[in-house]
């Protein structure tokens, strides 16, 4: 989409915002929120980071409270993009207090996209965790994710625990608890080895390369190969 469309769709989503953003009409709400949620993403899209992060922040005061499952679910949206953006943005505390807002938002509603959003935030939190050097929290968040969600068979939130365990392998690593690491790309390779998701696959190629790497390192006496030296994979965490 070019900017003069987004910027076009930005307006057409403000005007629906202005015409009935005081509606008291479930429907009418329902597409506030949903014009809200849009007009942010085409804002991100600009690259409008501050008005899209108020957007969002507009979205969630209006909303918060709201017991429809479409407004809830938007809330819950807003929240995970805002705290992605944040994270982005290197304001790590922030994104944390937004994950952990829709964690709680998600933790008594059974509904499908709002478990995916909890899972995600969960990765996510971890993840920043690291960034702050919170190492034992961040271990924790990523245990939660796969208790919470290792049983589902939805595909969004099996990634979501191959994430969390692959990443657990990888803060082991770095933290020198080798056995533990392996431990934990086992675990990805036990669970998801059998999965025909291409994204489950390329997680537990992930891990296959962290196992290996890391037995490499641990060889005694030391090998001394180019070819197994650190490929990259283990160095990010996957979001």
């Amino acid at each position: 989409m070019t900017a003069d469309a987004n910027d076009a769709a930005v307006e057409a989503f403000a005007e629906v915002v202005r015409r009935f953003g005081e509606a008291t009409e479930p429907e009418m709400q329902q597409n506030v929120g949903m014009a809200l949620i849009n007009m942010a993403l085409r804002l991100a899209d600009l690259g409008r980071t501050s008005e899209e992060l108020d957007t969002y922040e507009q979205l969630v005061t209006r909303f918060a409270d709201a017991t429809d499952p479409v407004l809830s679910g938007a809330v819950s949206q807003a929240l995970l993009n805002k705290g992605i953006r944040l994270g982005e943005q290197g304001r790590d505390t922030e994104a944390l207090e937004a994950y952990d807002a829709v964690i709680q938002r998600c933790t008594s509603d059974s509904a499908p996209e709002l478990q995916q959003q909890a899972g995600i935030a969960l990765v996510n939190k971890g993840i920043r965790l690291g960034d702050l050097g919170r190492t034992d929290e961040e271990l924790a968040a990523y245990d939660q994710a796969v208790r919470r969600f290792g049983d589902a068979d939805d595909n969004v939130l099996r990634r979501q625990v191959a994430k969390a365990l692959l990443n657990k392998g990888i803060r082991l690593t770095e933290s020198g608890r080798e056995h533990e690491s392996i431990e934990a790309y086992d675990e990805v390779i036990r669970r998801f080895s059998d999965a025909e998701d291409q994204d489950l696959q390329a997680l537990v190629a992930k891990a296959l390369i962290g196992k290996g790497v890391q037995h490499a390192r641990m060889a005694t006496p030391p090998l001394d190969h180019p070819s197994l030296a650190d490929p990259g994979v283990e160095a990010t965490p996957a979001e």
